[in-house]
């Protein structure tokens, strides 16, 4: 019988299976395939990293135009309130009363709905002749400590007559010549002038105390007797009666703007189309109490506002992205090694484990051969002594047929012979019993 069970078929078979697991289940491989997925988990990593400093990029570009066109959009929204105040004084056909003022102001809510406005208010221009008698007006309606300030000699003087709410803090403006601060004085004339919306550059509002003190700005709209814009500055100067003007606290209005909420972004604004310390209006790291750090995006835009360019600087704060954030590539690159390091471990394992097979299945194959080797000596003496057994055995029963052979031809012989002595007797028998019938006598054997 054949000793090789397997067909060729087989065989081939079993040796491809061999080879596959001679290519994967080796050091070299595991090697490559660990240096390949370290390299595919480095890129992953920095995939991962660029990904995140994108969306985080995005996220901070939108947040940025956010909070630029919320400003953009809540000062074009007060500008339109103060335009309202301006065609309350045109609807009117008497001069407008503080009483009526305060009405219009009131059903505005400031408080309430336009958060960052310090008040709505009403200032006029007066020459050095109309001062006293202007004085005396004032003072007549219930105002006895009513005086223009600061004092002093001037070639024009203009005074808040109306600021709503009245409180005591907008109480700290009434009579204030905002015509004496030069840069007052450059917004009102482009309003008076220009007949539009002109916002001052940054001041120290006259409202302001020694708590929490802010920078600020006003808006002023022109209010003209023809109760509409003239045509010519000649016109515009000749018709002019005054000026509704809102002031603005920047700390309180970029709150009304931003919400209470972490705006998770910081920025300036900046008075000017350049950025300089001294031009600084408001800054939102201020309120975070935000240390210095390099931020990891920035962005710089300008804004123009009723004829006043602000220049806006965004910047990231140190908080910007989440620990979960900031962790992700991390993860991901530890993540990535650690699987890298479990398939490197299984492919060397297997390596190992199939050399350890190889070497066992030799061994127990050596076994095998042994005792194979062994029980072939004993099959080949067991096989020498039957064959010898046989030859005894076969000698024997020879040497017994013959001696059965000898005794058979030695009992056929007695046989033959004692036959013969049987058929004499019986002879004999039959000539006595032939005298007995002849004497008469009866036969003397009766087996014959």
């Amino acid at each position: 019988m054949d000793n090789n069970v397997f067909s060729p078929h087989a065989n081939d078979e079993l040796g491809s299976k061999k080879k596959f697991v001679s290519i994967f289940h080796n050091p070299v491989t595991a090697v490559v395939i660990l240096i390949i997925s370290l390299v595919l988990t480095a890129t992953a990593y920095f995939l991962s990293s660029s990904f995140l400093a994108e969306r985080a990029h995005e996220r901070f570009i939108f947040r940025a135009s956010e909070i630029e066109n919320a400003i953009v959009d809540r000062l074009n929204i007060y500008e339109q309130a103060l335009w309202g105040a301006v065609g309350l004084m045109n609807a009117s056909d008497t001069a407008v009363t503080r009483t009526g003022f305060a009405k219009y102001v009131e059903t505005l809510n400031v408080d309430k709905n336009w958060p960052g406005i310090q008040g709505v208010g009403y200032s006029i221009p007066v020459t050095p002749a109309e001062k006293n008698a202007h004085v005396r007006s004032i003072q007549a309606e219930g105002f006895p400590e009513y005086s223009i300030r600061p004092a002093g000699e001037r070639d024009l003087y203009s005074s808040i007559v109306f600021l709503e709410p009245f409180d005591w803090r907008n109480k700290r403006a009434f009579g204030f010549d905002m015509w004496s601060n030069e840069m007052r004085r450059n917004a009102m004339t482009r309003a008076r002038d220009e007949g539009v919306a002109a916002t001052s550059g940054i001041i120290t509002l006259v409202q302001e105390t020694n708590d929490d003190v802010q920078r600020g700005f006003l808006t002023y709209l022109p209010v003209y007797k023809s109760k509409s814009i003239p045509d010519s500055l000649s016109e515009r100067q000749r018709q002019f009666m005054g000026w509704v003007y809102a002031p603005f606290r920047a700390g309180n209005l970029m709150q009304g703007i931003i919400g209470s909420e972490d705006a998770n972004i910081n920025f300036k604004i900046y008075d000017g189309d350049v950025v300089r310390d001294e031009d600084l209006l408001f800054d939102s790291s201020m309120d975070s109490g935000g240390g210095k750090h390099e931020p990891d995006f920035t962005k710089t835009s300008t804004i123009n506002l009723q004829g006043r360019t602000w220049t806006l600087s965004f910047s990231t704060p140190a908080d910007y992205l989440s620990i979960a954030e900031q962790n992700q590539p991390l993860y991901v690159l530890l993540a990535g090694t650690l699987v890298d390091l479990l398939i490197f471990y299984v492919l060397y394992s297997l390596y190992f484990i199939n050399k350890r097979v190889e070497r066992l299945a030799h061994e127990r194959t050596k076994e095998l051969e042994n005792v194979k080797m062994g029980l072939e000596v004993k099959i080949q003496a067991s096989t020498e002594a039957l064959l010898e057994s046989k030859t005894a055995l076969e000698k024997k029963v020879r040497d017994r047929t013959t001696e059965l052979q000898a005794k058979f031809e030695e009992l056929e012989a007695f046989n033959k012979t004692t036959m013969g002595r049987e058929e004499r007797v019986v002879e004999l028998k039959r000539e006595v019993n032939s005298m007995a019938n002849k004497h008469g006598e009866p036969p003397t054997y009766s087996d014959v």
